[in-house]
């Protein structure tokens, strides 16, 4: 997710964490989250900030191992969201349950959310297929991934 791309991938992330955003994108993100904390504070406007990790039908790199959202697992959080008698404006980390993720989610008990899916099943089929990164590379020290590196803007 963009609101914390310049976390180490080394580092768990509660729901907590602070902004560390790794670009435009980023910042629009947590733009976003604080003017919903703001409404449910005001106005008690009810809202899941939910910090979409990698949406795809499968993985297909290194990174994604740990930010992968299944799509079934997707439809069952919003499923959950619009369940749950009282939800608050909690930050959800959007992954499927990847035994290399970097998000903890267990402040979601209320909403009784399991994702079911594991980026695992994959990693044989991504070790065999795509070329392992160097260490340095910004996909494998940081959250964001190639994000970090990417300029601000790019001159037309």
């Amino acid at each position: 997710n963009h609101t914390i791309g310049y976390y180490p991938q080394t580092e768990r992330l509660g729901p907590d964490a602070p902004f560390r955003p790794d670009g435009l994108y980023g910042v629009s993100k947590c733009f976003g989250e604080n003017l919903a904390r703001m409404y449910f504070e005001k106005f008690g406007q009810e809202t899941a900030l939910v910090r979409i990790g990698s949406c795809t039908p499968e993985p297909t790199n290194y990174r994604m191992l740990s930010t992968w959202f299944s799509h079934d697992d997707f439809v069952s959080l919003i499923e959950a969201v619009f369940r749950a008698p009282i939800l608050g404006c909690p930050v959800v980390w959007g992954a499927s349950a990847n035994d290399a993720g970097w998000w903890d989610n267990s402040h979601l008990g209320f909403l009784g959310w399991k994702p079911k899916d594991n980026a695992e099943a994959f990693r044989r089929h991504i070790a065999e297929t795509t070329p392992k990164p160097d260490p340095g590379d910004a996909m494998v020290r940081f959250q964001g991934g190639v994000f970090v590196d990417n300029p601000i803007f790019k001159a037309t």
